[in-house]
């Protein structure tokens, strides 16, 4: 609006903007909400009870921390169930008409790898195993460029697919949470467990270590009262080995 204003200024058509001096409204940010160990067991079992195809990509993006668009791009050449390593270098879009974009990461720290845990890992072989299972009965050969969370097309599972499903789950649980809040909660438990903020960082594919302080610094337990005291106990140690001040003349 304020460009057609201005537009209009420069054309002659009007002297001033009705808007000047107008200030924009803050945008209102929803704040997060984290998943505890007990509500994820919650889903966990409910979704299994359901024999529900999401529980492994919901696994993903909770102790990976991974992006929704990040989790749809994956394709097995991705994961290194061995080494329990993904290898994070594309995301998936759905544009408003319907047309798929792949997308490589905006940073070079979006292109990362992401280790998980020993549960996680076989999860994911169990899941490679009914991939495989099902491609046979398919009567085709399941390849390593094939998405990781993929329908029998063997496209993959839309964006919103993952949106809808979390939000019918929470509301049959009665749980107040947001599919991305699995990525906030990933990396809030890691700060409640003593992660080093920079490797939080580093897994999240933050742009900076600073964004994600700025994000998640709050949750950091006793951290103002931790910095105090280390500057206390520098400033008692050099009081020590400081030599006086000569007296001047």
């Amino acid at each position: 609006m304020r460009l057609l204003f201005n537009a209009a200024i420069k054309a002659s058509v009007m002297a001033k903007s009705p808007v000047e001096g107008v200030e924009r409204p803050q945008k209102q940010h929803r704040e997060m909400a984290i998943i505890t160990p007990r509500e994820w067991r919650q889903i966990r079992e409910y979704l299994e009870s359901k024999g529900s195809w999401a529980v492994p990509a919901f696994t993903l993006l909770l102790t990976c921390g991974l992006r929704r668009s990040e989790l749809v791009g994956l394709r097995w050449a991705d994961l290194d169930l061995g080494r329990r390593l993904i290898h994070v270098q594309r995301s998936y879009h759905k544009l408003k008409g319907g047309q798929a974009v792949i997308r490589a990461p905006k940073s070079s720290r979006g292109r990362r790898l992401v280790a998980f845990d020993h549960h996680t890992a076989s999860i994911m072989t169990d899941h490679r195993q009914h991939c495989v299972e099902q491609a046979g009965m398919l009567r085709r050969s399941m390849a390593d460029d094939d998405y990781v969370f993929a329908r029998q097309d063997g496209t993959p599972w839309p964006p919103d697919a993952y949106s809808q499903l979390w939000r019918r789950t929470m509301a049959a649980l009665g749980i107040k949470c947001r599919l991305h809040d699995l990525r906030h909660s990933s990396a809030s438990l890691l700060i409640a467990a003593g992660a080093d903020v920079k490797l939080i960082s580093a897994r999240l594919g933050h742009a900076s270590t600073a964004f994600t302080m700025d994000t998640y610094g709050h949750l950091l337990p006793g951290a103002q009262e931790e910095m105090a005291e280390r500057l206390a106990r520098m400033l008692d140690a050099g009081s020590a080995v400081l030599p006086p001040v000569a007296a001047a003349g």
